[in-house]
């Protein structure tokens, strides 16, 4: 049985903490040596061991530890924000907390990065069902309290939650791969990500002509729309 990491003092554990994030994050988890770990740190392997079991169990506490990090460093940035009703507008803002954040904690972002997109194959189910849970938060605070009044008429709203979902999805992964290599593209990224958001609000196709045919479904909301 371990101990609790929380009952070590607090010095001494965020020495380990970030000890334990520069040598997973320079190496990766395979490659990472807690001989490395506990040396930069000041302690003994038996006191690492004591608290955390396996280099695995150190790995895995980190990343939720980073998790909730974030958590806690955006309610204390920003407060209890008023979130937009416009969904792509909370894309917006989410985005330019992820810009702020890597900037000040690139280490961090990259551990959650590269536990994430390219988990160590012990503890894939492990980090699968985490990032499972840590994505359903995200897309909950996305899609809740929407104004749905902002879609078309034809647009199913299901539907519409899950392509924002999906396409946030891919913008995060892009803008913090980008981010990671090269910390001073922040206002150029941003730019950029305003342009793809454009492309999700408003569509990419020209509007079909009225006699196209439609889907059964969306033949029945025109059919059902004011004229």
């Amino acid at each position: 049985m371990t101990g609790d990491p929380a009952s070590l003092p607090e010095d001494k554990r965020e020495r380990i903490i970030r000890a334990a994030l520069a040598e997973f994050v320079a190496r990766g988890y395979e490659s990472a040596s807690t001989n490395v770990i506990t040396k930069q740190a000041g302690i003994s392997k038996g006191l690492l061991f004591h608290y955390w079991g396996s280099k695995a169990g150190l790995y895995m506490y980190l990343v939720r530890y980073c998790i909730e990090y974030y958590t806690a460093w955006a309610a204390r940035s920003f407060g209890p924000e008023q979130p937009s009703p416009d969904m792509v507008e909370r894309i917006i803002m989410a985005g330019m907390r992820r810009v702020r954040f890597i900037q000040e904690e690139p280490l961090i972002s990259q551990l959650v990065t590269q536990a994430f997109v390219d988990p160590p194959a012990e503890l894939a189910p492990q980090l699968g069902s985490l990032a499972e849970s840590y994505a359903s938060t995200v897309n909950q605070e996305l899609s809740s309290g929407i104004d749905t009044a902002l879609l078309r008429p034809s647009v199913d709203v299901k539907r519409a939650l899950e392509a924002v979902s999906i396409f946030s999805h891919g913008l995060r992964a892009l803008m913090t791969r980008t981010l990671l290599n090269d910390l001073s593209s922040a206002e150029a990224l941003m730019a950029e990500t305003t342009k793809y958001l454009d492309l999700l609000k408003y569509g990419i196709y020209r509007q079909p002509p009225t006699d196209r045919a439609l889907p059964e479904d969306d033949q029945a909301r025109e059919r059902g729309r004011p004229e």
